[in-house]
């Protein structure tokens, strides 16, 4: 049990409060679009209506996911700033490029 040191007759907090819980790793959703414009929501190919659900959905959890996007390097330009745009649209917040690799 935490022992609690008072100085001047004022009890210091920190010395009595219990070390803070770590906080719990972050919801992942990775979002891969391929060459032909195909949305993959974690593996599974999603149709647009799918995609509109899926992402309202997510930027209605607290906390919000993090959404990986992982655009094919053959991807139209179109499709990959399409989704980024419907995902602020909607409210997501965690949006982030993952496995873009350097270009020869």
């Amino acid at each position: 049990m935490a022992r609690c040191a008072a100085l001047a007759g004022l009890w210091l907090l920190a010395a009595c409060s219990p070390a803070p819980p770590h906080p719990a790793a972050p919801v992942v959703v990775t979002v891969r679009i391929a060459q032909n414009g195909t949305v993959l929501w974690n593996g599974r190919a999603v149709d647009p209506a799918t995609l509109d659900r899926l992402l309202d959905d997510a930027a209605r959890q607290k906390p919000q996911p993090q959404v990986h996007l992982e655009p094919d390097r053959h991807a139209n330009y179109d499709a990959v700033a399409g989704f980024m745009a419907l995902a602020m649209r909607k409210g997501v917040h965690h949006l982030g490029f993952t496995g873009i690799e350097a270009m020869p």
